[in-house]
C-alpha cells in the first residue's frame, strides 16, 4: 500500500510513533501532475543570475519530459566561465561542459558562487577546483535539478515524496537538462567537450544514450567516474578497501596522527557533540598527491583540535550536507540499486572491517540531519524497499556502439578514496573502444582531472583529436 503523503505529518506529530503505520513506497507508480505541482522548493534570489565575469542564466525545462505539455517547469541555473583573462564568449578557448559528482551536489562544489575573480583569498582558492581548467578552457556548469539554484528541493518538508524525488531528480532527467542547456548556451556547430566526474559518470552514460540526441561532444572524459552495469557490492567493497589502505598510508606518513584523532574524538565529546563526527574527515583521505595529502589531513586535525564548539559545528555543518536526504534517496537509485547507504554499509563493515581509529565513510553516510521523528521512519521504509535503477541502461554493447562514434578518455586517480583505481580501470576496459578510447591513471586521487597534470594531459588529448571528426550531430 502506498503511503498517502499527509501521513508524514502524523509521523512527525504523533506522541506514540509505534501507533503510526509504517510507511512504504511504490517506486513503480507514476506520480500525478497534481503531486508534481505540490513539490516544495526553496526560493532562489533573482540576483544570482547577475555576475561581473561569468555568464549566468536560467533555462526552463519540464519536471517530467514525458508529459512536457502539462508538467510543471523547473528553472535550471547555468554558469559559463571564461578562460583566465578573457570573456565567456571568447571563441579562442574550447568549452568544457563539466558535470559534477554527487548525487545532489550543486556546481558550487567546483567553484563557489561568490568566487572573487579579482582577488580570491587563500581560503576561497582552497574551495575552488576549476583554477587549472580555466587556465586552458572555458567551463560550462549547471546546478543539477533539485540543488543549488536549480529548483532546490525543500528536503526539510515532512511531506516530501521519495517517489517523486527518485523519478524526476535522477541522472536520466539531469542528462536531458544538460542537453537543453547546451542547446541554449552553445551555438550549434561549435565544438565542445564534456567531462563527467564521479557520480556524473552515470549521467554521461544517460546523455550518450538519449534517443536521437541532437548535440554530441567532440570528446568525452569520464573522470574517476561511476559507470553502469557494475556489481554494487564488489565496487563498494573495493572502495572501502581503498579507504582502509589510505588510513594505513596516513599512519605510516604521520605516525602520531592516530593519537591526534583520538584526542579529536574526545574534543568533540567534551564539547557536547558526537565523538564520531571525526569521521567526516574521511573525504581528506587521498585528497591530492601522495606525500601532500597526509600532512594536509594532519593539519586539519590540528585546526579542529584548536576549535571551539562553534568551529566544530561549522565543520560538521559543512561536511554533513554530503549525506542529506536527497543524496540518500538518489544514491539508493543511482549508485547502489538494491541497497541504501545504511543497508550496504552494514554489509561492507563485515566484509572490510576497520580498526577503531580509522576514518570511516560508512559512519557519515548514515547520519542525516533533520527531525528524526519523521526522517527515521521514512529511511526505514526506503531501506526495506529501495528504488530500482530505472530506466534501465542499454546493454554494454549498445553503449560501446555509441562510444564508437566519439573519442573517449577515461581518467582515474592514484589513491582514490571514492573509485578504487584497479576496479575503475577494469570497468573502463569493458566500455573502451579500440582506436577511440584511452585510459589514464594520474596522481591526485579523486580530483586528479582537476589538478595541473590532469588538465595538461586532457588539453594534449583534445589537441590531438582529428578536427575533421568534430560534430554535434546525432549518431545512429
Amino acid at each position: 500500500m502506498v503511503l498517502a503523503l499527509p501521513l508524514f505529518a502524523a509521523l512527525a506529530l504523533s506522541a506514540d510513533p509505534a501507533a503510526v503505520p509504517k510507511p512504504s513506497f511504490d517506486f513503480a507508480r507514476t506520480p500525478t501532475i497534481e503531486q508534481l505541482r505540490a513539490v516544495k522548493f526553496l526560493p532562489v534570489p533573482a540576483e544570482v543570475a547577475t555576475h561581473a565575469v561569468e555568464e549566468r542564466g536560467f533555462v526552463s525545462v519540464p519536471m517530467d519530459y514525458a508529459r512536457r505539455s502539462e508538467s510543471p517547469s523547473l528553472r535550471i541555473f547555468y554558469r559559463l566561465m571564461p578562460v583566465l583573462g578573457s570573456t565567456p564568449r571568447d571563441p579562442g578557448a574550447p568549452i568544457l561542459v563539466v558535470v559534477n559528482g554527487g548525487p545532489a551536489m550543486a556546481s558550487s562544489r567546483l567553484r563557489p558562487y561568490d568566487f572573487d575573480y579579482g582577488g580570491a583569498t587563500e581560503e576561497m582558492r582552497k574551495k575552488d577546483r576549476l583554477g587549472e581548467m580555466l587556465s586552458r578552457f572555458r567551463v560550462l556548469l549547471l546546478d543539477q535539478r533539485g540543488t543549488g539554484n536549480s529548483a532546490p528541493l525543500d528536503m526539510s518538508d515532512p511531506m516530501v515524496d521519495p517517489v517523486v524525488v527518485a523519478r524526476y531528480f535522477d541522472s536520466a532527467n539531469i542528462a536531458l537538462d544538460h542537453l537543453e542547456v547546451i542547446r541554449k548556451v552553445i551555438p550549434e556547430g561549435e565544438p565542445f567537450y564534456m567531462v563527467f566526474h564521479s557520480y556524473a559518470g552515470v549521467i554521461g552514460a544517460r546523455y550518450l544514450t538519449i534517443p536521437g540526441v541532437s548535440r554530441l561532444p567532440r570528446g568525452l572524459v569520464f573522470a574517476s567516474a561511476a559507470l553502469p552495469h557494475r556489481d554494487v557490492v564488489q565496487a563498494f567493497s573495493a572502495r572501502r578497501s581503498s579507504q582502509r589502505a589510505l588510513n594505513l598510508d596516513l599512519v605510516r606518513a604521520v605516525p602520531d596522527v592516530k593519537a591526534s584523532l583520538a584526542r579529536l574524538r574526545a574534543h568533540f565529546g567534551a564539547n557536547g557533540m558526537e565523538p564520531g563526527s571525526v569521521n567526516y574527515l574521511w573525504t581528506w583521505l587521498g585528497k591530492g598527491v601522495a606525500g601532500q595529502w597526509e600532512p594536509a589531513l594532519r593539519d586539519q586535525v590540528n585546526v579542529l583540535l584548536a576549535a571551539d564548539r562553534g568551529g566544530l559545528e561549522a565543520f560538521v555543518e559543512r561536511e554533513a550536507d554530503r549525506a542529506d536526504l536527497l543524496n540518500y534517496i538518489l544514491s539508493a537509485k543511482e549508485l547502489t540499486p538494491g541497497f541504501t547507504d545504511r543497508t550496504l554499509g552494514a554489509l561492507l563493515e563485515k566484509q572490510v572491517p576497520f580498526e577503531e581509529w580509522m576514518l570511516d565513510e560508512d559512519w557519515t553516510a548514515t547520519r542525516l540531519r533533520g527531525d528524526a521523528a519523521w526522517i527515521n521512519p521514512l529511511l526505514d521504509a526506503i531501506d526495506r524497499k529501495p528504488p530500482p535503477e530505472s530506466p534501465a541502461f542499454p546493454p554494454i554493447d549498445e553503449i560501446r556502439r555509441r562510444l564508437g562514434g566519439l573519442h573517449t578518455l577515461f581518467v582515474f586517480g592514484r589513491g582514490d578514496a571514492y573509485i578504487a583505481e584497479e576496479t575503475g580501470v577494469a570497468r573502463a576496459r569493458r566500455f573502451a573502444v579500440e582506436g577511440r578510447s584511452r585510459i589514464e591513471v594520474l596522481p591526485g586521487g579523486h580530483r586528479a582531472v582537476f589538478l595541473a597534470p590532469g588538465v595538461e594531459m586532457m588539453a594534449s588529448w583534445i589537441a590531438g583529436l582529428p578536427a575533421s571528426e568534430a560534430s554535434d550531430k546525432p549518431k545512429r
